[in-house]
C-alpha cells in the first residue's frame, strides 16, 4: 500500500509516495506539490503494478545512444546496402538530436516537430524516423518506457517514383547501343531482372530448353566491396525468358565454366553498381541526344519497361509478380496500377456483351405468362 506523505524545502511543503515495486523494493517519488497529484500518481503506479504495465523509473534514464548498439547489431541480418546507408542517417540525423536523450523524457510533440523541421528529402527523412522509432521500440521490450513514442506521429509523404515506359522499338535501339552488354540490357528489358541478379547469372541457371532462367543469387556493391549473396527476399525464383535472349546467352555461355558469371568486367571482375559514367548511362545519354528515346532512364528503370511489355503482350497481374520477384501480387497491382486500366475497358465491354445476350434472349423467348 502506498503512502503519501509532506516534506519541507526551501521553496516550501512538497509531497511525496512511498511504495514498494514489483520486487517488494522500497521506492519514493518526490516533488509533489499538491496531496491530490501525488495521490492520483500513487493510485495510477499501484495499478501498473498490479496488472505487470510498471516500467522501472531508472530504466527511462537510458539514452538513446546508450541503445543505438544493441539495435544495430539486431539488423545485421539486412542487405549490405541497406546497413550502408542505416549508419550515415544514424551519424548525421538521429544521433545529433537524440543521442543524449533519456528514452523517457521524449515526447511525441517532440518528435512530430522533428520531423516538420526536417530539411532532407521525404526518403532521408524517413530512414532517420525509421531508426529512431526502432531504437524506442527496443526501449519498450526492454521494459525502459510502457509505450513508443515516436509511434503515431505523421511521417512526410513519399513521392511516387517517375515509371518511364519505353516501346519496343525504343527497347531495340537501347540494347543495340549497349554493344557488349546488350543481352544483359535486353534480358532486363523483357523480364525485369534487376541489375545484381543479372550479372550474377552462371550457365548453370540456364534452363534452355523451357527459355527459363533460375535466378539464385545476386551480385552485390557495399561502398565498393563486391560480394555474392542471396536475391532480395531471399528466395529463389525461375523466370521466363524470350527465345531470343536465351539463344544469346547460350552463346555468351559456351566455354565458361558452371560456376563463373556470364556478364563481366573486360578485365574478368565483376560488376558493381554502375554508376553515371558506365556503359549503360552513356548508351542512354546518346540515344536520348539524337532523339532516339524520350527521357533518360536507370537500369532498374527497365524493370518498369519490362512490366509494361509484359501487360502490353497479356500477362497477368500474377505473372508478372513472379517475373519481377514481388512479395505479393498486391504489391505488383499497386505499383503498376495504371498498366492495368485496359482490363476494366475489357471488363465493361464484356459485361455489356452478356448483359446484351440476356436482353436479346428475353425479347426472342416465349411468353411464359400464365393466362387465367
Amino acid at each position: 500500500m502506498a503512502s503519501v506523505s509532506p516534506y519541507t524545502t526551501k521553496s516550501g511543503k512538497k509531497w511525496r509516495v512511498q511504495y514498494r515495486d514489483p520486487a517488494g523494493k522500497v521506492r519514493s517519488k518526490r516533488g509533489f506539490t499538491r496531496k491530490s497529484d501525488a495521490q492520483t500518481w500513487a493510485d495510477k503506479n499501484a495499478v501498473s503494478v498490479a496488472d505487470g504495465s510498471w516500467i522501472d523509473p531508472n530504466r527511462g534514464n537510458t539514452t538513446v545512444a546508450d541503445l543505438w548498439p544493441a539495435w544495430w547489431a539486431s539488423k545485421q541480418h539486412l542487405e549490405p546496402g541497406s546497413l550502408a546507408v542505416m549508419k550515415p542517417s544514424w551519424k548525421n540525423h538521429v544521433e545529433p538530436v537524440w543521442g543524449h536523450r533519456r528514452v523517457g523524457s521524449i515526447r511525441k510533440s517532440e518528435v512530430q516537430t522533428w520531423l516538420g523541421e526536417h530539411k532532407d528529402t521525404p526518403s532521408t527523412t524517413r530512414r532517420a524516423f525509421g531508426i529512431l522509432a526502432g531504437i524506442l521500440d527496443l526501449a519498450v521490450e526492454d521494459g525502459a518506457l510502457m509505450v513508443n513514442p515516436a509511434r503515431g506521429v505523421k511521417l512526410p509523404r513519399k513521392p511516387d517514383a517517375k515509371k518511364v515506359y519505353y516501346t519496343p522499338e525504343q527497347v531495340w535501339a537501347l540494347v543495340d547501343e549497349c554493344s557488349q552488354m546488350k543481352t544483359a540490357v535486353a534480358l532486363a528489358a523483357t523480364c525485369g531482372t534487376r541489375w545484381g541478379e543479372t550479372v550474377g547469372i552462371q550457365p548453370r541457371d540456364l534452363m534452355v530448353e523451357q527459355s527459363r532462367i533460375r535466378l539464385q543469387r545476386a551480385v552485390k556493391d557495399s561502398g565498393g566491396e563486391i560480394s555474392v549473396g542471396p536475391l532480395k527476399g531471399h528466395e529463389a525464383r525461375v523466370i521466363a525468358v524470350p527465345r531470343f535472349v536465351m539463344d544469346d546467352l547460350v552463346t555468351l555461355a559456351e566455354g565458361l565454366a558452371a560456376d563463373e558469371f556470364i556478364f563481366t568486367k573486360a578485365n574478368g571482375g565483376l560488376w558493381g553498381s554502375l554508376g553515371k559514367h558506365d556503359f549503360f548511362a552513356q548508351a542512354v545519354n546518346r540515344l536520348v541526344a539524337r532523339g532516339e528515346l524520350p527521357e533518360r532512364i536507370t537500369f532498374h528503370g527497365l524493370r518498369h519497361v519490362a512490366a509494361s511489355l509484359m501487360v502490353q503482350s497479356g500477362a497477368s497481374v500474377k505473372t508478372v509478380q513472379r517475373q519481377l520477384g514481388h512479395k505479393s501480387a498486391a504489391l505488383t497491382l499497386d505499383t503498376y496500377a495504371e498498366l492495368f486500366d485496359g482490363d476494366l475497358d475489357e471488363v465493361a465491354a464484356r459485361m455489356g456483351d452478356v448483359f446484351s445476350n440476356v436482353a436479346k434472349m428475353q425479347s426472342q423467348g416465349p411468353d411464359l405468362r400464365v393466362v387465367m
